[in-house]
């Protein structure tokens, strides 16, 4: 990745760089397809069922900014990656499974707001705050 890029993908936040380029993008996805999508990979059956629910408020979610998905990200100046299942990079915002403990440990103490799939309080109306809008094209 060149050097440019990396200092753009993590101008705003000093402690966290993002690699886009290694992720999947989900726009044109519905936000149904995207939270059945995480259900369906989920080893937890609680957070099946969260992320069965977010499905289900999908229609909240229009407007706001598209995650990319199984997006790569390091620490600044630890070279260690890690991976969120999803991630909102204007919004700074990262979901990980609720499995993937390094990934949340490791991003939670810093500016981005980070959701766990095995938080038995998460819900769509936490999600859809911490989102931004998304100009109409």
């Amino acid at each position: 990745m060149p050097v440019e890029n990396a200092e753009r993908s993590h101008d705003k936040d000093k402690s966290i760089i993002v690699r886009p380029e290694t992720s999947m993008n989900t726009e044109g996805m519905s936000w149904k397809d995207i939270w059945l999508g995480l259900a369906e990979y989920a080893t937890d059956a609680e957070e099946k069922q969260r992320l069965e629910k977010l499905s289900y408020m999908a229609e909240s979610f229009t407007g706001k900014e598209q995650p990319v998905q199984d997006c790569e990200f390091e620490l600044l100046g630890d070279g260690e990656a890690f991976v969120a299942e999803l991630l909102w990079p204007e919004s700074r915002v990262m979901y990980f499974a609720a499995e993937n403990v390094e990934g949340y440990e490791a991003a939670k103490g810093t500016e981005w707001t980070c959701f766990s799939g095995a938080d038995t309080e998460l819900s769509h109306t936490g999600i859809i705050a911490a989102l931004k809008a998304i100009p109409h094209r």
